[in-house]
């Protein structure tokens, strides 16, 4: 079931972009990258939710980067902190990912940055209290701080 709403969302966060034949020449690493820091720059602004899809659309159609996805790296059951979250959070895997692949010039996918951006977003939503604490969330967030999160996913 978490596979299926994986899809479904990332094939929901499909933009413009994406129907449009020159997108190789519309985002480009660099504005992928832009789109990245603009939404780290405010997970829950106005424009942060075109910045995912901007990002979602290269990662997927871009033969620079390689996005593994994997259960274990989300720690709640989707839907649970609320469904409207879901793909942000699934986003910012993403754009952590891509940005650590495009900044480091490598093909390989970088996990745990998708999952610090990831825990960064969660706590931006927790401070404007937008969700709940989360259990699991929150024992990451510790392991993160003493550089414990990497064994704790096994990556």
């Amino acid at each position: 079931m978490r596979k299926l709403l994986l899809i479904v969302t990332l094939s929901c966060s499909i933009s413009a972009f994406a129907q449009n034949e020159n997108w190789k020449k519309t985002i480009t690493p660099e504005v992928a990258l832009k789109a990245v820091n603009l939404f780290k720059s405010d997970p829950m602004g106005k424009d942060a939710d075109g910045a995912l899809s901007v990002i979602t659309n290269f990662a997927e159609n871009s033969d620079q980067v390689t996005i593994e996805i994997s259960e274990k790296y989300f720690p709640w059951k989707f839907g649970s902190l609320g469904k409207e979250f879901d793909s942000k959070f699934l986003g910012a895997f993403i754009a952590g990912n891509l940005e650590c692949q495009l900044e480091r010039k490598i093909k390989k996918s970088c996990p745990i940055e998708g999952i610090h951006l990831v825990l960064e977003t969660y706590q931006a939503l927790r401070n404007a209290k937008k969700i709940k604490a989360h259990q699991k969330i929150e024992k990451w967030i510790e392991l993160d701080k003493k550089g414990e999160l990497a064994n704790e996913v096994g990556i």
